[in-house]
This record gives C-alpha cells, sequence and structure tokens, in this order.
C-alpha cells in the first residue's frame, strides 16, 4: 500500500469544499461524499451542454465561491473529457481551476472512486493504532489438518442409497 502525505490529503480536501466538483459517476461522486464534499455534479448520462448548464446554475446560485473543478478520472480518456468540459465551460464563461485538479492528480490515485477506500482505511489506522497500542506483530494459527478438499466426494457413488436411486442405470 502506498504512503499518504496526510498533510497534503487534508489541505487539499479544505481546498475542494465549497467548491462546484464534476465527476463521471455515481462511484466518483460516492467517494467525494464520503470524504465530506458537497456540491457535485454527475457526468454520467448527460450531454456535456446539459453538465455545464447545471455547473451554471449551481455557480449563480452559490455565489459565493465561484470553483469549479474537474475531477475526471485522470487516465487518457477522462483527461480528454476534461478537456472538452474546460472548453465548453469556459464558452459558459466558467473557468475551472486546473490547478486544484493537478494537486488531486498529485495525490497519487488515477481514479476518483479508488479514494474512497484507500483515504477512509489510511485515515483510521493511525487512530486505532493508538488505541490498540500499536501492536502490529500479532502470530495469528491456523489448523492445516481441517483443510482438506469438500468436492472430493462427488461424482462418487457410496453406500446403499446412492445405488437405490440409481437402480434404473445399474443393476446389480
Amino acid at each position: 500500500m502506498k504512503k499518504i502525505d496526510y498533510e497534503k490529503l487534508l489541505n487539499t480536501l479544505d481546498k475542494l469544499k465549497g467548491c462546484t466538483l464534476i465527476v463521471e459517476g455515481m462511484k466518483d461522486e460516492k467517494a467525494l461524499k464520503s470524504l465530506g464534499l458537497k456540491n457535485i455534479v454527475r457526468i454520467s448520462g448527460k450531454s456535456l451542454i446539459r453538465v455545464v448548464q447545471e455547473v451554471e446554475n449551481k455557480v449563480e446560485k452559490k455565489k459565493a465561491k465561484k470553483d469549479v473543478i474537474i475531477l475526471t478520472d485522470f487516465d487518457s480518456k477522462g483527461r480528454k473529457l476534461a478537456a472538452r468540459l474546460r472548453y465548453l465551460l469556459q464558452r459558459y464563461k466558467i473557468h475551472p481551476n486546473s490547478r486544484l485538479r493537478g494537486e488531486v492528480m498529485k495525490l497519487g490515485w488515477n481514479k476518483i472512486e479508488d479514494m474512497n477506500g484507500i483515504v477512509l482505511e489510511e485515515l483510521i489506522r493511525p487512530a486505532q493504532q493508538v488505541m490498540t497500542g500499536g501492536d502490529d506483530h500479532v502470530k495469528t494459527g491456523s489448523n492445516i489438518n481441517k483443510v482438506h478438499d469438500k468436492g472430493s466426494h462427488k461424482g462418487k457413488r457410496r453406500g446403499r442409497k446412492t445405488r437405490h436411486n440409481r437402480s434404473d442405470i445399474w443393476s446389480d
């Protein structure tokens, strides 16, 4: 598991709070909501123009912080989608914050949905270590004698009952 710089992570999450975030799908939205972020617009199932109009409505209603961040995945397909969205947003006089997108990219994940499990595990683990005293070197045992092939009996004829049920096939 990769190491996470907690200061950068928490700093970046602080900057993202209050911004309008554009994500690709439901898993991405769920991951960001689990981190406490709001004002999320999903692309899935909508045309890009409709997404831009929805973002425009959110920015006009909010009026406090007008930062829009495109958080599509960081693979080639996601980058192309982000470039198209950036172009359309600029046509509507909305300038997305590319610097914050870069900061999220530098955290080390390729997909936004990956932030959900890993971030929560990494943030919870230090708290658990403090509570338990940080003892990670515990021996675990296993009984090898209990391991057996449970599927070996299948296909074998055993006992009188089996013979009785198959009497029409095999005659004695």
